[in-house]
């Protein structure tokens, strides 16, 4: 099955606009709580950060992820910092004097210089972060598996029942129309029709009962499909 050009156009765009949506919530709320910091507080903690991330990237001895991860990382932790103390220092009245962050940035991550402003989120509310090729894949392949759902009825209506469903009700259910075939069949056969006659009959009347059932729920078009499949039952070479 394939994927058309306006689907997958439709796809990327709102899988960037989720992306473009929404922060990190443990970054969103550490971020707020550090803005509650003195100025002072916060350049104090914005050159023992520096000096920390530049201690282990000049020691060669770091886990990657914990210096350049996008939630969690000691690069991150210090965009936000330096955002915290930059808005400080807008509320004061007073200049903010732009920390020196290029030894950071003699760094690479990604094929790029690691300049600290790749983390802020203030500076990224505005730029538009894209889907990688490994997310485009991924992202592809579950909207196949959605669209075969759609166009396969049967694999729709056999998840809800899965799903949706009371077991009990579905056992129920069962029982009743395994009784009534029971029932009618037994009944016919008493009465002298031959074993596939009479199979025939239940069968057609056990239709007939669940047709019944959505005539009385208002599904008239449904009821119609069953009536129709039990008046063909009978015609010639069946």
């Amino acid at each position: 099955m394939k994927i058309t050009n306006r689907q997958l156009r439709s796809i990327i765009k709102k899988e960037n606009a989720k992306l473009n949506e929404s922060f990190p919530a443990y970054r969103l709320s550490n971020y707020e709580r550090t803005k509650n910091e003195s100025l002072k507080s916060l350049m104090s903690s914005i050159s023992s950060q520096i000096m920390f991330i530049e201690g282990q990237l000049g020691s060669g001895n770091y886990d990657y992820k914990d210096v350049f991860d996008w939630d969690f990382g000691h690069i991150a932790g210090l965009a936000d910092t330096i955002d915290a103390a930059r808005e400080k220092a807008a509320e004061e009245g007073v200049p903010f004097v732009e920390p020196d962050t290029s030894r950071i940035a003699d760094y690479q991550h990604r094929g790029k210089p690691a300049h600290v402003s790749r983390w802020s989120m203030n500076e990224n509310k505005g730029n538009k972060m894209k889907v990688t090729k490994r997310q485009l894949r991924k992202i592809i392949k579950e909207e196949k598996q959605k669209l075969l759902v759609e166009m396969n009825p049967f694999a729709d209506a056999k998840r809800s029942l899965g799903v949706y469903a009371d077991t009990s009700t579905v056992s129920k259910l069962t029982d009743g129309i395994l009784d009534l075939l029971q029932e009618i069949e037994m009944g016919a056969v008493e009465d002298g029709l031959e074993d596939d006659e009479a199979e025939d009959m239940a069968t057609a009347a056990a239709l007939l009962a669940v047709a019944q059932a959505f005539q009385a729920a208002g599904l008239v078009r449904e009821y119609d499909a069953i009536f129709r499949l039990i008046t063909t039952m009978r015609e010639p070479g069946r």
